[in-house]
């Protein structure tokens, strides 16, 4: 919701918002106790996964029988199409819709967020700056005017898996270039057989 309200000078990576998601997932899973963190790994918890359709599919992809997975390579597998998978869900749950802009017929329309508890809710824990929110969101470059610093998270085992989450990203910013590299190879090698 805040990648969707907050103004940005250029459009977030899905692929980035999907690692995000997955560290926000993994955080929530800490919080209740499903995982634990042993250095960098993620390991059984000692309650059970909440009625969440999301934190399920989440917990059902952890490996939690030894040798336990890190933390970076649960966020580079769970899914890159989770960005997309949360969207479908917003409109499903009728907090989004696509809309035109008021007063602007012939534009084309615009996935929007309808206001919803929900959305008052991000809304509110955007402008109280909370710290894991911020640093969750710098992670795709939405930034606050009056920055707190992401530094500011106290607690340990989210500080571990916001450093995992830096890690997976600059990992997945390589992975495009190197990708990005090998289809202008290929589109060159394409162009000279025409």
């Amino acid at each position: 919701m805040v990648t969707m309200d907050v103004p940005t000078s250029t459009p977030v990576d899905q692929e980035d918002l999907s690692l995000v998601l997955a560290a926000a997932e993994l955080i929530d899973l800490l919080k209740v106790r499903v995982v634990g963190l042993e250095s960098r790994h993620i390991v059984p918890g000692p309650h059970g996964v909440p009625a969440e359709h999301f934190l399920e599919q989440a917990a059902a992809t952890l490996q939690l029988t030894e040798p336990y997975e890190l933390i970076g390579d649960w966020l580079w597998r769970r899914d890159r199409a989770l960005a997309r998978s949360y969207t479908e869900a917003l409109e499903t749950d009728k907090l989004a819709a696509w809309q035109r802009p008021a007063g602007h017929r012939f534009r084309r329309r615009e996935f929007t967020l309808i206001d919803s508890p929900a959305r008052r809710e991000a809304a509110e824990r955007w402008a109280a700056a909370d710290h894991v929110l911020v640093a969750l969101a710098e992670a795709v470059g939405i930034k606050r005017d009056d920055r707190p610093s992401s530094a500011n998270v106290v607690d340990s085992s989210v500080a571990t898996v916001l450093s995992a989450l830096g890690g997976t990203l600059v990992r997945l910013k390589s992975a495009q270039r190197e990708e990005h590299h090998r289809q202008g190879k290929f589109d060159d090698g394409w162009g000279l057989l025409e």
